[in-house]
């Protein structure tokens, strides 16, 4: 350990001069770490190189339970030697990691090939590239996608469904077939993902204020980069970044360059107490959604008075946390009452019948089947005005008081935002031709992800060729009445090319000074929305701080 400490002392002593510490020395910045916490150190500095780690059991470094530390690791480049999670906090509270990358360039969860020839029916068949995964035993998963083999631009966001289907047919010659969108040419670059253990790079569950800053994550373990599950929240990321590894640190040869960063989302905010901060982020070339903030919804199944039985999917069965909730009725309207739970238990698991109720209301179909846990809620009073079929997503668990600021999000397969929070700000952001929507406020009933937006400002952001939708997914095209998202201001935003402003279902919309290319009369659609007089002037914003850790501080 004397050894250890003198190379920090070095590396700290020459400012950082030290770039590299070579990966086969005895140096182990994982272990070091958990050493020097042991020890009882709020501050450990790690010297910056590029290492090759290995993990302990499902996760590379995990801190449970620490609280008012920071971890900086120096701009070192972590890369692990198998899939799992890189960095997992448990029940931590104001830790702060930084100057961290992360990549899995022995373990990449997908693989990449050049399509050689393309048939009668759209059917490619791909030449996996040197030094990308070509199993023997012929397995793959979810998505594939396409890429231009001269832009390296995405022309093919998803092929997927409609008997999708990828097999080997050779060494390292694989045949795609099938899916409902098959734009893609020969000498594209097809990109799809390989089995694995759907781990997250980083993972902070149970957690309260706690900061990332300045942790890249070139590929992810086969799910998200940056997850956060229960717990208090109020947690920052500041100017991280989702992109794919540039040529020169990745560890193997390839013949062609990373076209891919992570599998999932980049930023995943699921049933926190408040809702994250993202300052100055980045994320692009991932294959789902940037940044997705939700709490659970759970369905009701049956009422007797103030008692209430209510199912969930298995994601969300132990997040519930006791307070007032957000109801939403079958028809979609959002009463403005919160009614408050007091209390709640687990009950006996769900019967057929209500598997077949939930099924029959457009649930995902792999969520439908993976519904196994039931509870049973009691509320204030009777007068909480549930019925079978209605949802509702506890508020102290919601996600509500989040922030996403001066980040740029896209190009990647998915939408940018998706924001079924409330109490939250969307400020100087650029949406850089996300296929799908760049903002999407839609309380989800498929995926049983609420809930519906109060008090929610979008301003001063730049779209390209991308929309800001306000909205829901409830299923056979209804939209959302006018009593559901409630009190949206849209203002001072570009929205370039073919971007529009959607807003279904808004009691209370206030839009102002907001600049349109697109076409006047599809530019703003606006359906069930009761809108502010352009009189009214915005409410004060709330005081928001947050700090780098330069000292810098942003106030509103």
């Amino acid at each position: 350990m004397e050894n250890v400490r003198a190379v920090v002392a070095l590396s700290w002593a020459l400012g950082g001069a030290l770039t590299c510490v070579a990966a086969s020395q005895a140096f182990d910045p994982l272990a070091f770490v958990r050493a020097e916490l042991a020890k009882g150190s709020l501050v450990v500095r790690v010297p910056k190189g590029q290492y090759d780690v290995a993990p302990e059991g499902d996760a590379y470094l995990h801190l449970k339970g620490v609280s008012g530390v920071t971890v900086d690791f120096g701009g070192s480049l972590l890369r692990g030697t198998r899939q799992a999670t890189m960095l997992r906090l448990e029940d931590c509270s104001d830790v702060t990691v930084a100057n961290l990358a992360i990549d899995y360039p022995y373990d990449l969860p997908f693989t990449q090939g050049v399509i050689e020839r393309r048939g009668p029916d759209g059917e490619w068949d791909v030449r996996i590239a040197e030094g990308y995964p070509d199993p023997a035993n012929g397995r793959w998963r979810w998505p594939v996608q396409a890429y231009g083999g001269r832009t390296h631009e995405l022309v093919n966001p998803m092929r997927y469904r409609d008997g999708l289907k990828v097999a080997r047919v050779g060494e390292r010659l694989w045949r795609v077939t099938g899916g409902g969108n098959r734009t893609g040419t020969v000498g594209d670059i097809a990109v799809w993902s390989m089995p694995g253990p759907g781990a997250h790079a980083v993972y902070a569950t149970g957690c309260a204020r706690c900061r990332f800053a300045d942790v890249t994550v070139y590929a992810t373990p086969g799910s998200n980069a940056f997850r956060e599950m229960r717990g208090a929240g109020g947690n920052t990321y500041l100017r991280c970044r989702v992109e794919p590894c540039p040529a020169g640190l990745d560890a193997r040869a390839r013949a062609l360059p990373r076209l891919r960063s992570g599998n999932h989302d980049a930023f995943n905010s699921r049933a926190m107490g408040k809702g994250p901060v993202y300052d100055g982020c980045v994320a692009r070339n991932h294959c789902d959604d940037d940044v997705n903030i939700n709490g659970g919804y759970w369905m009701v199944c049956a009422v007797e008075g103030a008692r209430v039985r209510a199912i969930t999917s298995d994601l969300y069965a132990d997040a519930f946390v006791a307070g007032p909730v957000q109801v939403m009725l079958p028809d979609g309207t959002v009463p403005e009452a919160c009614p408050e739970v007091t209390s709640f238990r687990e009950a006996a698991p769900p019967a057929l019948p209500e598997l077949a109720m939930l099924k029959a209301r457009g649930l995902m179909p792999l969520l439908a089947d993976a519904i196994h846990h039931a509870w049973t809620f009691a509320f204030a009073d009777a007068g909480h005005g549930l019925v079978p079929g209605a949802v509702f997503v506890p508020q102290n668990a919601g996600g509500n008081g989040w922030m996403i600021r001066n980040c740029r999000f896209g190009p990647n397969r998915a939408r940018a935002l998706i924001l079924n929070a409330s109490h939250g700000l969307v400020e100087n952001c650029v949406f850089d031709h996300t296929e799908s929507q760049a903002v999407r406020a839609s309380a989800s009933y498929p995926w049983l992800e609420g809930g519906c937006c109060r008090d929610v400002t979008v301003r001063g952001c730049t779209f390209l060729d991308c929309d800001c939708y306000f909205g829901a997914n409830l299923g056979n095209g209804r939209l959302l009445p006018v009593a559901s998202h409630r009190d949206v201001t849209v203002e001072d935003n570009r929205f370039k090319g073919r971007s529009r402003l959607i807003v279904h279902g808004c009691k209370g919309l206030a839009m102002r000074g907001n600049t349109f290319e697109c076409a006047p009369s599809v530019a703003v659609d606006l359906k069930n929305v009761e809108q502010v007089p352009p009189m009214r002037q915005c409410r004060p914003p709330r005081d928001v701080q947050t700090s780098g850790l330069d000292g810098r501080s942003g106030k509103r």
